[in-house]
């Protein structure tokens, strides 16, 4: 047989170019061909999440509707999923919040008259009546694409009756969060006095109105509302709920290498805080029971805070950090439901206690506690985009407003946080 020639160095190299050239086309032709994938949900939040937004497509519109229409302008970051302005879980004309009997109305009466029905347990009935129809209708994917979430959100009303809080709630925590996102609220109508702070600064009370909370309700339609107002016998603090039997003191604080800040006067506002959380993480579970539905993950979150930009999705928050709680201080705490009765543990531990107290001094290593015993790592996630919103930031407020912008780390500018919280909340007005 004879033998073939061997390949020179040049027709080596003439073979590797086409093999190369050919590789090349059918690259940009796979790329160019029609595709109904989309992006996929962690690399568009991580985009939206850890990038700039620019200025345009974060204009948000300045008007002040009371219509329940939740578009306020905001632009709808998740464009590769579908947008709503008010899913049927948050309650529309045909769920939970009709338009009938004084619910549209304007002026003082028609929000007295709603609110009297916003707080009716009757209503949450039926929010879960309507939950639970709902539910048999759902898309077969629809636990992966919108997680069920409940959002608890607890404390005093404070800021949240400024248009420009209570909107971008809507629109960078709520709508973003998941389509299936149910708010309960838990507020007190009362503020306590200026605040002197150690190490937060002071700030100036809030005055909060009927009217002004429910123009805020009417926007927000929570599907379970608790209003607790003020307790004049106790000067302003609703005493009830405080076991008398268990003694908090400085000595023991020390002893547990924790700030005493909430012993001796301000004892009541701890003991408070961590009630409204358990009250509200009670309400969840008779919801879950009442609607025949398992949340997904369960979130706390205060009243007056701001939220700037959208924070990431359920869909990460809950398949992707499936063995994290996720939190920002005590501002802000997402668990997966799994980990979620870290909400009541230390309420629980407290009713029981007889003598001096053992564990916790303040609320953010109340809940560190809880969740670490449930087996949770406790990530505190400061690019988390939302700050506590004070009346303003000039004068005796711009202390406390200073450190609650140093709090997060999603913006590092101290100007350009301020103006976020402060000037782009003014808009709304």
């Amino acid at each position: 047989m004879k033998e073939g020639k061997p390949f020179s160095r040049n027709q080596a190299r003439l073979g590797i170019l086409l093999a190369c050239a050919c590789g090349a086309i059918l690259l940009l032709l796979y790329s160019v061909r029609p595709t109904l994938r989309v992006p996929s949900c962690e690399s568009q939040v991580l985009k939206n999440y850890h990038t700039p937004i620019t200025s345009a497509a974060a204009a948000e519109a300045t008007s002040d509707s009371d219509s329940g229409s939740h578009d306020d302008g905001a632009v709808d970051f998740r464009n590769f999923r579908r947008t709503r302005k008010g899913s049927v879980l948050r309650g529309e004309a045909d769920g939970c919040y009709p338009h009938e009997g004084g619910w549209g109305q304007e002026g003082a009466a028609g929000y007295a008259s709603f609110m009297q029905n916003a707080v009716s347990p009757k209503r949450t009935e039926k929010c879960a009546e309507h939950v639970k129809a709902a539910m048999s209708k759902a898309h077969p994917f629809a636990d992966e694409t919108d997680p069920l979430v409940a959002v608890c959100m607890v404390g005093n009303a404070r800021t949240l009756t400024h248009p420009g809080v209570y909107k971008r709630m809507v629109s960078n925590l709520l709508t973003p969060l998941s389509d299936r996102t149910m708010l309960f609220a838990h507020l007190k109508m009362w503020d306590t006095p200026t605040k002197e702070q150690k190490k937060h600064g002071g700030f100036r009370p809030v005055p909060v109105t009927d009217v002004s909370l429910a123009k805020a309700i009417r926007y927000l339609r929570p599907v379970s509302l608790q209003i607790e107002r003020r307790n004049n016998n106790s000067g302003g603090h609703n005493k009830s709920y405080t076991n008398k039997g268990c003694i908090f003191s400085s000595e023991m604080a020390k002893e547990l290498k924790q700030p005493d800040f909430y012993v001796g006067k301000y004892i009541d506002r701890f003991i408070g805080q961590m009630f409204s959380m358990f009250e509200c993480y009670q309400s969840v579970l008779a919801f879950e029971n009442k609607a025949n539905i398992t949340f997904h993950a369960i979130v706390k979150i205060r009243p007056d805070v701001t939220w700037f930009y959208p924070i990431l999705t359920a869909t990460e928050l809950v398949w992707q950090r499936s063995e994290i709680v996720t939190h920002l201080a005590d501002q802000f705490i997402f668990s997966p439901r799994k980990f979620a009765d870290g909400f009541q543990l230390w309420w629980q531990d407290y009713a029981k206690c007889k003598g001096v107290w053992k564990a916790a001094y303040f609320p953010e290593r109340a809940y560190e506690d809880a969740f670490k015993k449930l087996g949770a790592t406790y990530y505190d996630d400061k690019k988390t985009p939302q700050v506590i919103r004070r009346i303003s930031a000039e004068r005796e407020n711009r202390a406390s407003a200073v450190v609650a912008c140093g709090r997060q780390r999603r913006i590092t500018n101290l100007t350009r946080c301020l103006e976020l919280v402060y000037e782009r909340d003014d808009a709304f007005i």
